[in-house]
């Protein structure tokens, strides 16, 4: 089982960890250790990239993978697997986690923003350091002029500077309060401890991601593109204020 840090601080760029295991998926060598800041692809949002470095060794991680309980390093082609039990450091590439960790967290204002006002579902996002899309299941309600709005309320809200609070709840007891949830479908039945990000007396939701400790930290947000996905189905794209 790999620990993952990341989920305790997202803001630890630089760890030491031992190597559990190697091996090569597909051609793709890898590395697996015992804990990693590294966070892995998942819940539309990319995976933190950097380096493995051991005896002055630095080894380009490339992507990274969960697979079960374990965090698999996928590594450039041509770099040496360390043997089993070797200490190494890890290092993330801090500037591109930041940048990820602000969109996340913007998105889930803007998301927060728009299932509050609204009864609209999330169907899918995708989160990338440049450019962030969400996608709604809405209702009879849905009116495309009034989009800017949502943004009007996510961009004061990120303005008041609030505090994003991390902890864990009973799934039992999350489950109470249906505003939690806004996604279409259903969080796998085996997870009952989960992890909730919430926007300090504003939302909550349970996500298993990296953010920011305050919204001012995001700067702004900025509403820039609109699809048509079908009768009950939109996307709205965001970027952060430059």
């Amino acid at each position: 089982m790999t620990k993952q840090l990341c989920l305790e601080d997202s803001y630890l760029a630089t760890f030491t960890a031992q190597v559990t295991e190697t091996g090569a998926t597909q051609g793709e060598p890898y590395i697996v250790l015992n804990q990693t800041a590294f966070y892995p692809t998942g819940g539309g949002v990319p995976c933190d990239t950097g380096k493995i470095v051991y005896d002055a060794r630095n080894i380009p991680v490339l992507s990274v993978k969960k697979h079960g309980n374990q965090i698999y390093h996928y590594i450039q082609g041509d770099s040496p697997l360390p043997p089993d039990g070797t200490t190494v450091s890890g290092y993330i590439d801090w500037e591109r986690r930041y940048q990820l960790m602000k969109m996340h967290t913007a998105a889930h204002v803007i998301a927060g923003v728009i299932t509050n006002e609204t009864s609209w579902k999330i169907t899918g996002n995708q989160i990338t350091d440049e450019k962030t899309r969400i996608d709604f299941q809405v209702d009879d309600s849905f009116d495309k002029e009034h989009i800017p709005v949502y943004f009007e309320t996510a961009n004061a809200l990120i303005q008041e500077d609030r505090e994003i609070k991390v902890y864990y709840m009973p799934r039992k007891e999350a489950e109470e309060d249906k505003q939690m949830f806004k996604l279409v479908h259903a969080l796998p039945p085996q997870v009952e401890n989960l992890r909730i990000i919430e926007i300090d007396g504003y939302d909550r939701q349970p996500d298993g991601g990296c953010h920011v400790r305050r919204l001012g930290e995001i700067g702004g947000i900025v509403y820039t593109k609109f699809d048509n996905r079908g009768a009950n189905n939109k996307r709205i794209y965001f970027e952060l204020v430059q």
